[in-house]
């Protein structure tokens, strides 16, 4: 299950991802702004995804009702929010780049409908 990030969790986040990928941009991202701003991302150079970092999701769902997968990536176990999930937090969002990803999320995974 997926639970807000306290400092700590953050710090072992942030150690995590130096390990993997050796960037010191990453830090920029500190318990205090996790907390200022609730979601901080960090584009993952040479890859095409970014990782979010989420302290707040908002009213319509808990961290609780997150559908999680827990995927492999360079030989660690990561948890992370499922498509279908994703896609049900994006979908009623008027802001276009979440249609986008909507769409993208549906194609790629072959999810027609929920």
């Amino acid at each position: 299950m997926l639970r807000p990030m306290d400092d700590e969790n953050v710090r072992a986040a942030v150690r995590a991802l130096q390990s993997v990928f050796a960037d010191p941009s990453l830090e920029k991202i500190t318990p205090e702004e996790l907390q200022t701003y609730g979601l901080l991302r960090y584009g993952v150079q040479d890859y095409d995804f970014v990782i979010d970092l989420t302290q707040r999701i908002g009213e319509a769902f808990r961290f609780e009702d997150l559908e999680v997968d827990i995927i492999e990536f360079l030989g660690e176990t990561v948890p992370v929010v499922s498509p279908r999930t994703l896609i049900r937090m994006k979908r009623e969002s008027q802001r276009p780049q979440d249609q986008l990803d909507t769409a993208r999320l549906r194609e790629r995974f072959g999810i027609e409908d929920l």
